[in-house]
């Protein structure tokens, strides 16, 4: 057994990594939480880095909010796409050289693309593409790891710290985004300068720190991974699985528009009032009410869906189903205010945040809990592809695309002021339909709930029935455990999912 839980040593690929083997540091599991931690941070600053300068990236390239949603729904659509690929690989490769390889690929054309001409959106267009197939391969594997070396509370907690990063992640993005920018006399590419050199240094420590845990180590599973086809039947049979999958899509949808939008918003909102606003002071207030939200929104609903379960074991769907649909009217009261009674606003839309940050860690604890631990990748990329493909990939330009036909409706073509006034109402009607959003959002959590704690229960008896197969293997007078044995041959264990 070497470090925390890892039972393969992992060869020293430099005196460096050397020292951390001999440290007991490389491989120990709160080390790993830690590193993988630190680099979901730096992918979801970099993901929200373009809504934090997101009016001096319009100026720039000229552009209207149909081709600037456009950025951010290809962006998600490419991290979609490739997350199958990923979540295949994930389930029988080295983890760790899948997310070298993509972050080191997001780093690059994140660079890349701060240095585009403005006559060449296109290449711009291109290069955001690019990243979502670079953090596509870590948003797929990631939260695996972390699986393979937690259980029940332990897993929970870990996981909830884990998700913490994309409310912080997405906070700084708009912060350090806006700031960065600004300090460069408004000059949007510096902003997409910073995560790229953080997102080398990740490389590094995946090669320096992490180890490489066995699949299902944690729940004492030494079953093998089967075919990816029987992957996927065998997970779509899972009930509370995808029922969690819809949920998780319209959470993604609402949050996603609403992270890349209210901003905007609020800014056009402002200014139909004649206040002379300021969208880089606006957009660092979102950013840290976004991140504060966030850490007390995921701990807040990971701690009640802990000491709710022994009372209830669904208490994991009925807290993110039952906040899901509470901050629905908040958000409404939120967009509402935008513009006359800014304060109040701003207060109500933080406790609509916390309650939306609640599901976060639980709907993927919910999700990798109910399958077989070689089949987590893949109901991982399944989770990525219905969150996103149906989500963020298309409530930004959805949203934008709402905005811009209100906008073609109302325009009379009088005075800049008028036009300003549309605008921000154009965006107030397009957020106003995220709240039936949330509302079905919620509701499809709770149909979740309804299997939820039979679909765990079947997990845990395949796993404990491989391990007490693997125990008793050797004895020689039982037919039935000599040599490679399915798991449904113990009457215990049921098909695995």
């Amino acid at each position: 057994m070497y470090g925390n839980g890892v039972t393969e040593r992992p060869a020293c690929l430099s005196v460096v990594s050397c020292q951390a083997d001999v440290m007991g540091i490389r491989g120990n599991r709160y080390v790993t939480l830690a590193v993988l931690v630190l680099v979901h941070t730096v992918t979801y600053m970099d993901r929200y880095t373009l809504a934090g300068v997101l009016t001096l990236t319009q100026e720039y390239f000229g552009i209207d909010n149909t081709l600037i949603g456009l950025v951010q729904t290809v962006f998600v659509l490419s991290l979609t796409v490739l997350s199958p690929l990923f979540g295949y690989l994930g389930d029988r490769y080295d983890r760790r050289c899948i997310m070298a390889v993509g972050v080191s690929l997001a780093a690059g054309v994140t660079l890349a693309g701060s240095f585009v001409d403005k006559q060449d959106f296109w290449l711009f267009m291109t290069s955001r593409t690019l990243v979502g197939i670079g953090e596509a391969s870590f948003s797929t594997v990631a939260p695996t790891i972390i699986t393979d070396l937690y259980v029940d509370g332990q897993r929970s907690l870990a996981l909830a710290i884990f998700y913490l990063c994309i409310p912080v992640g997405s906070g700084l993005g708009y912060i350090v985004g806006s700031k960065v920018a600004h300090l460069a006399g408004d000059q949007w590419q510096w902003a997409f300068r910073v995560t790229p050199g953080l997102g080398m240094v990740s490389v590094f420590l995946f090669f320096l720190l992490l180890g490489k845990p066995n699949r299902g180590q944690a729940e004492g599973y030494t079953g093998e991974a089967t075919g990816w086809f029987q992957d996927l039947k065998e997970i779509c049979k899972v009930w509370s699985c995808m029922w969690t999958l819809i949920a998780s899509s319209l959470v993604t949808f609402s949050a996603g528009a609403v992270a890349f939008w209210f901003p905007t918003m609020l800014y056009a909102a402002l200014q139909a009032r004649g206040v002379n606003a300021d969208i880089t002071r606006i957009s660092l207030i979102f950013g840290i009410f976004t991140c504060v939200a966030g850490i007390v929104g995921v701990i807040a609903g990971a701690e009640i869906a802990r000491r709710y379960r022994p009372v209830n074991p669904r208490s994991d769907a009925l807290v993110t189903g039952g906040f899901m649909i509470l901050s629905a009217p908040l958000l409404y009261v939120a967009v509402y205010l935008a513009g006359t009674h800014t304060v109040s606003m701003w207060a109500v839309f933080f406790v609509s945040e916390i309650l939306m940050c609640t599901n976060f860690s639980l709907q993927t604890d919910m999700i990798l809990s109910v399958v077989s631990p070689t089949r987590r990748s893949t109901a991982d990329a399944l989770m990525i592809i219905f969150s996103h493909l149906f989500g963020d990939a298309s409530s930004p330009y959805v949203v934008g695309a709402i905005s811009d036909g209100v906008t073609n409706a109302l325009n009379t073509g009088v005075g800049p002021q008028s036009s300003v006034a549309i605008r921000a109402v154009s965006l107030q009607y397009a957020i106003y339909c995220l709240c039936f959003v949330s509302v079905l959002a919620g509701g499809a959590f709770l149909i979740a709930g309804i299997t939820l704690e039979d679909d765990r229960a079947r997990v845990q008896a395949f796993c404990q029935g491989y391990s007490e197969i693997k125990v008793n293997e050797s004895e020689p007078d039982d037919p039935t455990l000599n040599g490679v044995v399915s798991p449904v041959s113990n009457s215990a264990v049921s098909s695995p999912r």
